[in-house]
């Protein structure tokens, strides 16, 4: 049997964040709160509540943390059945933006653009022996 996910609520620098590990990555997410006795108690609802979200396997990390620090490691994987053209701007591109500099991610969607997607765009990565 899994061991139970417990989800804390910890204090820094005056404001609460949630502490807790999911799918072997540790967690450390900010509320934006700041630690007072009612903002404790809705903090430790909501980790009650994400708790039996993991437990019961419903837990979704982006829909509670769309811009959480770990974001890059929850986001989908490919089927396989995708196009690299599809596969670059749907699944790689976000999960890089979660690491660069606004720029640099526009950037790297210009080149893919303009030089990489004419000539690979619609070859299939199931099609590519790895």
């Amino acid at each position: 049997m899994a061991k139970a996910v417990r989800v804390h609520v910890r204090e820094r620098h005056g404001t609460l964040l949630f502490d807790f590990m999911y799918q072997g990555i540790r967690c450390r997410e900010s509320t934006g709160l700041r630690d007072n006795p009612d903002n404790r108690k809705r903090c430790l609802h909501e980790a009650q509540r994400m708790e039996s979200e993991i437990a019961l396997g419903e837990f979704d990390y982006l829909r509670h943390f769309p811009t959480g620090n770990q974001r890059h490691h929850f986001t989908a994987k490919p089927t396989g059945d995708i196009s690299f053209q599809a596969f670059a701007l749907t699944i790689w591109l976000p999960h890089m933006q979660t690491r660069l500099s606004e720029s640099t991610a526009h950037e790297y969607h210009r080149i893919l653009t303009a030089r990489v997607f004419p000539s690979l765009g619609s070859v299939s990565l199931k099609d590519n022996p790895s």
